[in-house]
């Protein structure tokens, strides 16, 4: 039995994939036609807003709520970030500052690396500015700028720590990103899920 766990924030949870429900969707229903079932069990454990921080707090409590038997295979995808690079205008902070940022995901990681398994980090998707500076408004501000300074220092994390960077914010620059998001310029539209399910769904099983 492969156990595969999806941990991060709205993206990882499926936000505003319409038809496909996220990518995390798309690679558990995949999955169950790999194998006779139970082959897989796919757990999304993504929340809405969530922050490096609130993830530190609960992905092991989590995680071991979903354990069945000591003979599993493991799988981990990770994907925090976004609302970690959230700007707050009103407060002239971060959500989260990038050294907040940097030893909330090092713990993280280091924790799942000790862990049975494979286990891969997904980087932040590029936004649309022209909307998503609209949908921030006068509260918050998501810029490219930021979503790369926070990129960046999972990457340092990644490569100090000798754990697997999909490097999904550059799949997405490679491609039209105005037509991978969604209206508020900032979640992946159904097309920008599927590109994230094309791209790690043989992650899951190799």
């Amino acid at each position: 039995m492969k156990i595969i766990f999806g941990l991060g924030d709205s993206i990882t949870y499926g936000a505003w994939g319409q038809q496909t429900h996220g990518w995390a969707t798309l690679l558990r229903e995949w999955l169950d036609g790999q194998t006779p079932y139970p082959g897989y069990y796919f757990y999304s454990l993504g929340i809405p807003g969530e922050t490096s921080a609130g993830l530190r707090n609960r992905f092991e409590q989590e995680m071991e709520a979903r354990k069945r038997s000591d003979d599993e295979s493991f799988v981990y995808f990770v994907a925090c970030g976004a609302n970690d690079a959230t700007w707050l205008n009103g407060e002239q902070r971060f959500k989260q500052t990038t050294e907040q940022y940097a030893d909330n995901m090092r713990y993280i990681l280091s924790v799942i690396k000790e862990k049975p398994g494979k286990f891969y980090v997904l980087n932040t998707t590029p936004v649309n500015e022209e909307f998503s500076t609209e949908f921030g408004g006068k509260d918050k501000a998501c810029l490219n700028k930021y979503v790369d300074k926070y990129n960046d220092v999972l990457t340092n994390i990644c490569n100090e720590l000798g754990v697997s960077l999909v490097d999904i914010n550059s799949t997405f620059k490679a491609n039209d990103i105005a037509s991978l998001l969604t209206p508020d310029g900032l979640h992946p539209n159904d097309n920008g899920h599927q590109l994230i399910f094309e791209t790690i769904k043989t992650l899951a099983i190799n």
